[in-house]
């Protein structure tokens, strides 16, 4: 019999064959001898390897490079680290931007513009939004106040508190028994003569009324009543409620001159706005 030999070592030729493995490999007679124990452990081994390169299928290997370029992608583009922190709320800009421009306009008016001073918080980013919106909640407060201070016939000695406004949706659930007591004691302290209960956003506007390019758009309380007493001041739908809670109370009772229920004419809910009382008629 005629053995070729492929690597000229019985031992190499052995483990190594020069016949294709596809199908099981002869044992040459002459090397069983010498190599007894490999020979017989040899088919076992080839046949294992069969199988194991038979599991590496192209179906398989194109699922591998699949999970691998995914895994490449998910690599590549892993979002950044950004600039603003992801709690920033991008309202916060804009109520920056308003603040800044009523900052500018109490930027004469005295003891209200001392009291808000721009801030300049460390890392401006991380303004809470609820923050934001009652400091601007407080500078238009105080810029209506202060406009409202130089008109004679606005009154803000029955105030609650002049230097502060109040947003019960921010405070504890006190502070709207509070508003609602201090303007009822008001109202009844006052109500000695015909009166007017309502609620504005602008009180030197309600007062003496708005013109526009020259034009009358209505007129202001000015035209009826000699003095407008200043109640309170708080956001939008606030004063809206305590209108109502008052109007309950006071409507059809001998000097009050209103006619609705109330929150007819409720300015926004998260921007200021008074209750007031109008008295000493023309």
């Amino acid at each position: 019999m005629l053995v070729l030999s492929k690597h000229g070592d019985d031992l190499l030729d052995l483990l190594d064959p020069s016949e294709p493995e596809e199908k099981p490999v002869p044992v040459p007679e002459h090397l069983r001898p010498r190599y007894k124990n490999i020979a017989d452990f040899l088919p076992t081994l080839r046949a294992d390897r069969r199988k194991a390169e038979r599991s590496r299928s192209p179906a398989s290997t194109a699922s591998t490079a699949s999970t691998a370029n995914q895994q490449a992608h998910a690599s590549h583009w892993q979002p950044s680290s950004p600039s603003v922190p992801s709690l920033v709320d991008p309202r916060t800009r804009v109520l920056d931007v308003r603040a800044g421009n009523l900052r500018a306009e109490l930027s004469c008016n005295g003891r209200w513009a001392s009291h808000w001073q721009p801030s300049s918080p460390s890392v401006p980013s991380l303004v809470d939004p609820r923050s934001a919106k009652l400091e601007l909640l407080q500078i238009s407060f105080s810029r209506e106040c202060a406009k409202a201070a130089g008109v004679e016939g606005i009154l803000l000695n029955h105030m609650h508190d002049v230097d502060h406004v109040y947003d019960p949706a921010e405070s504890d659930s006190w502070t709207e028994v509070i508003l609602l007591e201090h303007c009822f004691a008001k109202v009844r302290s006052l109500a000695t003569s015909p009166f007017y209960i309502g609620i504005c956003c602008s009180p030197i506007t309600r007062f003496l009324g708005c013109k526009r390019r020259g034009r009358v758009v209505y007129d202001g309380h000015s035209k009826r009543w000699r003095s407008m007493h200043l109640l309170c001041g708080t956001t939008g739908a606030e004063a809206a409620k305590l209108e109502i809670a008052l109007l309950r109370e006071f409507l059809g009772q001998d000097y009050c001159l209103n006619i609705g229920k109330g929150g007819e004419r409720r300015g926004p809910k998260d921007e200021v706005s008074f209750v007031y009382l109008c008295k000493d008629l023309l």
